[in-house]
């Protein structure tokens, strides 16, 4: 019986990989189109991440209603047509970097403040680590600023699980990004800090049960929000500095901005760190909501431990919380992710 069981489970992994496989194929595709049929593309996307009844729009307009309870359903609608507009858009653009072609279209970078933050801890031999909010084209930004800065960038990554898609990301992301570092990699991220190197770090996941976490507040609801983000700014004695970048209205370019670093972080309490550094990360966010990832799960337990937030969505559409449909979004994820070089 448990043979069988097994033979089952490689069988559907071999699937899985070979959808994985196709996928990759699909995308190098639809990179390659010309502009005015990308074009169409993303407004075919956004049209569908918008109607259709997936987890991934209900996770989003829940995350809206309860971060925005000051505004109206006409008006968090709207933010919720915005975000899978640039959603769909960011995610046609990201093709782009895998897969160079003639058709490329590639937005631009405009203003960049702050950076002098950054050069002045490099210049007295201290690491930086760069707190950097889930905002829709995280990636594709940094991507776009490699030509603009002086120094190299390093960047803590989630490999994906399949391994078709863990090999296409590590391969791809090796070109632009040396070192990267996984989430287990912790101790040799803080040796690269202390060697006086910038590393793009996330402090806006959740955490898993077995993460050392605290809850703070984000957008006034309790989130299970990482300790590790102050334990490594204390261990390697890196300047702590907040990233913001918002595309503008109508036009493709992106404005980046270096906040000053962190005052008083590390402190000796966890909970004021985490609660420091989501107030941070909110207060860039709020500047352009739209912009942020709301499709993440950034609520999925209480304090209690409960996952009361978010209803998993059910009926003809349950094919949307399948893993065969979790695995094609990672895919996505990976193609949009894997060109960084932080």
């Amino acid at each position: 019986m448990k043979k069988t069981s097994q033979r089952k489970q490689k069988r559907f992994q071999g699937f899985i990989n070979c959808l994985a496989r196709l996928g990759v194929y699909v995308l190098h595709g639809l990179a390659i189109l010309p502009p005015p049929l990308k074009r169409g593309l993303q407004r075919f996307i956004s049209w569908l991440l918008l109607h259709l009844p997936t987890e991934m729009r209900s996770v989003a307009k829940r995350n809206i209603e309860a971060c925005f309870p000051e505004l109206n359903p006409h008006e968090q609608k709207k933010m919720l047509q915005s975000c899978f507009d640039l959603l769909a858009t960011t995610l046609v653009e990201g093709l782009n970097m895998p897969w160079p072609s003639k058709t490329n279209i590639f937005p631009q970078i405009g203003r960049i403040e702050g950076l002098h933050y950054i050069k002045q801890a490099l210049a007295n031999q201290q690491g930086v680590l760069i707190l950097f909010p889930h905002f829709l084209a995280v990636y594709l930004v940094g991507f776009l600023l490699i030509p603009h800065v002086e120094f190299p960038f390093s960047l803590m990554y989630h490999p994906p699980k399949n391994p078709v898609l863990a090999d296409f990301f590590k391969h791809n992301i090796a070109k632009y990004c040396s070192p990267a570092f996984t989430r287990k990699e912790i101790r040799p991220m803080i040796k690269h800090l202390r060697e006086g190197n910038v590393v793009w770090y996330a402090p806006d996941l959740e955490p898993n049960k077995k993460a050392h976490s605290v809850f703070a507040p984000f957008f006034n609801i309790p989130a299970s929000t990482y300790t590790t983000t102050a334990r490594i700014a204390q261990l390697s004695g890196a300047a702590t500095i907040p990233i913001a970048f918002y595309r503008r209205d109508n036009e493709a370019v992106y404005d980046v901005c270096f906040h000053p670093p962190l005052a008083n972080f590390p402190s000796e309490n966890p909970i004021d760190d985490a609660a420091q550094v989501n107030q941070v990360i909110e207060n860039i966010v709020r500047v352009k909501p739209e912009q942020y990832l709301w499709t993440y799960k950034r609520f999925s337990r209480n304090e209690k431990g409960q996952k009361i937030f978010y209803t998993r969505q059910t009926g003809v559409f349950g094919f949307y919380n399948s893993g065969i449909f979790r695995q094609v979004t990672r895919l996505k994820q990976a193609i949009v992710t894997h060109i960084v070089k932080f």
